[in-house]
């Protein structure tokens, strides 16, 4: 038909809203999608053969979904959205259909050709790719359903098990339980702070800490090499045991370095190196990240880089002069430690110590401290212990780990909502396909009664329909887990791979999700198709429905 050019033009027009005016790759991808399709439909009208034409069409939509081909030139700037991954599974989706439709009679012929070579299962194989052949609009629309919500519910698996990884609990926290964050304007001194802990241990109101660590958080004005203005950002000045203790992971070292260790080791030594978090690089390619032109940020650093030339510092201290660091670290994702860190030798060159002046008088800067305690403590208690202590203080407490933990459950209930939205929408197809069953039982009882009038048994029959269902059933679901594994691997190169992040699909539960569904299909299509075989031959020949 004359449609193949008009999707042409439609897809064409899409695909440049998505570039030059949405700046969206969603909007750019169903263009393009549009664009294969109606070249196939156009190919299809000039005269090429119809499966030639559809089959490449189904084949350039899943190859276009698939392939990290989005990221090349000005597409890489496109911003993404949550919706692309449903928008880009359809479309895989829908190509996979268009492969079928097209090729079904070579597939079901290959399936017959499994089935056969079980002997006396000949008979049952040619007779069971009769009817999908006949009916391949009916099969290829139970077939795309089927697909869908399996694509869907196995891509959300995939990536919620992926990013829920992002927040990792022990070096998020630095391995430390309470954050203990003193007033600046009337500030608790650290022999003060371990007198106190030491007497609640004896008391037996905590237990006894591993680590009592300490760090000064001060905000400061910082310009890399690619600013051209000092912007607002903040230090750490942390003390010998937070680097003999802390259990924080770098995501990116300096050239020369070669583990965290050295870095740290590095950072008490020598007063002019500093680590920076992870948020202060460049993050392109996450569609979380925000380019701000006024704040700080390391342009020559990139999120994925495991290794980097050591970068300069400039740093602005109380008396408004800019000293010199160096960069040889970053750090993973470890939100409580937002800003250059330092030694405290390095702090107080910029003007920030213990002295009175200078942790309180005029400035914001404030001392922390960071408490470890043996495995299995209440550090609710504990934290609600020292708060207690210190009341007039004003020293405020909060639990490190247990703040990222609920974080992560946060992030991890919202997938787990979906995955029960997408569980339900399976329920519905496996009761669909039941009705699909039910309907070619009845709409073809008088071939029942041929097939039993020439030989078949009654467990023949039902395995007419069993191998119908299992064929429908089991391309959907591979087309669903091949396509969504793809999609998902595709969307982490984009996204989680610059972070550090591993690829972690949850295989016990794709397994246990393919195996429940491919029983409850089966046994679905086995009630109905056992109660199609016990009609009698007569009645069933005799049936005009």
């Amino acid at each position: 038909t004359a449609r193949g050019p008009v999707l042409l033009a439609i897809g064409f027009l899409f695909a440049w809203v998505g570039v030059n005016v949405a700046g969206q790759a969603g909007v750019y991808g169903m263009g393009v999608s549009l664009f294969f399709i109606g070249l196939g439909q156009f190919a299809a009208w000039i005269g090429l053969p119809k499966r030639a034409a559809y089959s490449l069409s189904g084949l350039s939509l899943i190859l276009y979904w698939s392939l990290p081909t989005r990221e090349i030139g000005r597409l890489a700037e496109l911003g993404s959205n949550p919706g692309d991954f449903f928008i880009g599974g359809l479309f895989m989706v829908g190509g996979a259909i268009l492969l079928f439709l097209y090729n079904a009679e070579q597939l079901l012929t290959l399936f017959a050709g499994i089935l056969s070579r079980f002997g006396r299962l000949l008979p049952v194989a040619r007779v069971a790719i009769a009817y999908p052949v006949a009916a391949k609009g009916r099969t290829a629309t139970t077939l795309a359903m089927f697909s869908l919500i399996i694509f869907t519910l196995v891509g959300t698996a995939t990536i919620s098990n992926t990013f829920s990884n992002f927040l990792d609990v022990e070096s998020g926290s630095g391995g430390y339980d309470i954050l203990i964050q003193t007033n600046p304007f009337n500030p608790v001194g650290a022999e003060a702070l371990s007198d106190t802990i030491e007497e609640l241990a004896a008391q037996g109101q905590i237990e006894e800490p591993l680590a009592l660590a300490s760090a000064l958080f001060a905000p400061a004005q910082a310009r890399s090499l690619d600013m051209d203005a000092p912007a607002g950002y903040a230090i750490n000045g942390v003390d010998e045991e937070f680097l003999r203790t802390n259990r924080l992971e770098l995501s990116g070292l300096a050239t020369g370095y070669e583990s965290a260790e050295q870095v740290w080791a590095a950072l008490q030594a020598d007063p002019t190196l500093v680590v920076i978090d992870n948020f202060s690089v460049d993050r392109t390619g996450d569609p979380t990240f925000q380019v701000d032109e006024d704040a700080f940020l390391v342009r020559s650093i990139g999120a994925s880089d495991a290794t980097f030339d050591a970068v300069p510092l400039s740093i602005v201290g109380q008396d408004g002069m800019a000293r010199e660091f160096t960069i040889i670290g970053v750090l993973s994702s470890a939100p409580s430690f937002y800003g250059a860190m330092m030694s405290e030798d390095a702090a107080a060159q910029l003007g920030y110590g213990d002295g009175a002046a200078a942790a309180g008088a005029g400035t914001l800067a404030a001392r922390r401290y960071f408490v470890r305690l043996p495995e299995g403590a209440d550090a609710r208690a504990a934290a609600n212990a020292i708060e207690s202590a210190f009341s007039r203080s004003g020293l405020q407490t909060s639990l490190l780990k247990e703040q990222l933990a609920e974080s992560r459950s946060s992030i991890n209930s919202i997938f787990y909502l979906l995955q029960g939205f997408m569980g339900l929408g399976l329920l519905i197809g496996i009761a669909a396909l039941g009705v699909v069953t039910i309907r070619a039982v009845v709409e073809r009882r008088q071939q029942i009664g041929v097939l039993r009038a020439i030989g078949f048994q009654r467990g023949m029959v039902q395995a007419v329909f069993l191998a119908e269902n299992m064929f429908v059933a089991g391309l959907g679901t591979l087309i669903g887990y091949v396509l969504a594994l793809t999609f998902a691997y595709n969307l982490y190169l984009q996204v989680a791979a610059d972070q550090g992040l591993p690829f972690l699909p949850p295989w016990s539960t794709l397994i246990a999700i393919g195996v429940a569904v491919f029983a409850a299909t089966l046994f679905t299509a086995w009630l109905h198709a056992r109660q199609g075989a016990q009609v009698a031959i007569a009645e069933a020949l005799r049936y005009q429905g």
